[in-house]
């Protein structure tokens, strides 16, 4: 009996607690080694969490980029609704390590004569939880890994939408300030036009024309104030704000270090060894090796022993083993094993789709700033200074009456076209450096730390 007993206590799991504390730590560690700032999951840390009042206070204050991504990181609620797979994740793993309850079966007959009762009572413990628990759990700890994978793949999502959008309001602002630059000289032009007109000097088509490129600066003032406006929503959007018109400010632009940025190959090596989605592929495949062992493992999937007592009316009794057991005759779990095997082969097939995926992500994404680097290059060495001398070119002949206006309106909006050409330009280059970013998984400025 004392060998039943002693079994029996082995296989009690007692109190079973759920934990997420270790692998959140985890998860933050590697979050602020790849993003620069560290995530809250409000629910394990309600303590350092903050009202959207005192978050609208800060915003409104002023804040830098890397401020932003860090007020994302902590509020952005798609990423708190993420945080609780790993607690879904974690719980699945406690499930998967406890053994199965120990079954108590009992008969209790009483005779229609006599005293004596025919009495039956088995005890049995599933011991076939012995070779399917370690395996079920390593099953459960892949999928934690998944959830953990998957979730630190959000947090660098979120960091570059917030990192575009932050970008966005400021070029967006630099934008509407050049328009407005235009607009007004072409103001100041239009008012020199009809102040020669009035001595004879221009004609009526010049005078109309100065009116028409008004409008139509107008007319980009009004688009670069809607384009403003918007930024300021994806914004508050990636910050968990609400889009409504209340004021934030933005306090500075991150400038980009050329020379620091590892060649195509680099970058390539550092996004397979980063990338959470490769990561979560590898993850899959461990996962599918470990299920084919479970199951395989489950082909006696019910296997029960413990002790067994039996009393008759005449009150003898016996006392023994007791075993039950599922024979696999006609299912042995074998097309069980078949599922598992064809998921581990399909994830395997995705691991290979996902790294071809990651190298043209790199290689587009290199090829895309690089790209940018050289036009602005052109755009600052050859067409601005260019343009310059166009328009001393055009002043000099309209001073010497051999242009008209309309050549020296034309020649100055030119200029300032330009320099709002490179306003775009090193906004598409941030993005650029952005998506470069997304694409290796890890900030590139912390590349040799």
């Amino acid at each position: 009996m004392s060998k039943y007993l002693l079994l029996l206590a082995l296989l009690l799991p007692g109190c079973a607690t759920i934990t997420t504390k270790r692998d959140y730590s985890k998860l933050q560690y590697e979050a602020v080694q790849r993003t620069g700032k560290t995530p809250l999951w409000q629910r394990q840390e309600e303590h350092l969490s903050f009202s959207q009042d005192d978050l609208q206070d800060k915003v409104a204050r002023g804040i830098t980029r890397m401020q932003a991504v860090g007020i994302a990181l902590q509020n952005n609620p798609k990423l708190q609704a993420a945080f609780e797979d790993l607690g879904i994740a974690q719980a699945d793993l406690v499930q998967a390590g406890l053994y199965t309850n120990p079954n108590v079966h009992a008969v209790f007959r009483f005779p229609s004569r006599g005293r004596n009762t025919n009495t039956e009572i088995d005890a049995l413990v599933m011991i076939s939880d012995l070779w399917q628990v370690p395996v079920r759990k390593k099953v459960a700890k892949e999928s934690l890994e998944i959830a953990s994978r998957s979730i630190l793949q959000l947090m660098l999502d979120i960091t570059a939408e917030t990192k575009k959008a932050y970008d966005g309001v400021y070029y967006a602002g630099e934008h509407l300030r050049a328009t407005r630059e235009i607009y007004q000289k072409v103001a100041e032009l239009r008012d020199r036009i009809n102040l020669r007109q009035r001595f004879g000097f221009t004609s009526d088509f010049d005078t109309a024309f100065a009116m028409v490129a008004l409008g139509k600066w107008q007319q980009e003032i009004i688009q670069d104030r809607a384009m403003l406006a918007m930024a300021y929503s994806r914004l508050r959007h990636a910050l968990g704000l609400q889009p409504v018109p209340e004021s934030l400010k933005v306090l500075d632009i991150y400038s980009y270090d050329e020379d620091a940025i590892p060649g195509r190959d680099k970058l390539l090596e550092l996004a397979l060894e980063n990338r959470p989605e490769v990561q979560v592929a590898l993850a899959t495949i461990r996962r599918g090796e470990h299920e084919i062992t479970l199951q395989k493992r489950r082909v006696f999937s019910n296997v029960s022993l413990g002790p067994s007592y039996k009393k008759d009316y005449d009150g003898s009794y016996g006392f023994g083993p007791a075993i039950n057991i599922d024979l696999p005759f006609f299912d042995s779990n074998y097309a069980r094993v078949a599922h598992a095997r064809s998921t581990l082969e399909r994830a395997k097939k995705e691991l290979e789709t996902i790294n071809l995926h990651v190298g043209r992500e790199v290689a587009d994404a290199y090829t895309h700033y690089q790209q940018l680097v050289q036009e602005i290059a052109v755009h600052t060495t050859t067409i601005i200074p260019a343009t310059k001398q166009a328009i001393e070119y055009a002043s000099t002949y309209f001073d010497s009456m051999q242009l008209n206006m309309i050549v020296l309106l034309e020649a100055e909006v030119s200029l300032f076209e330009t320099e709002r050409r490179l306003v775009d330009l090193r906004y598409h280059l941030s993005e650029a450096y952005i998506d470069l970013e997304r694409a290796v998984g890890k900030n590139l400025d912390t590349l040799g730390e």
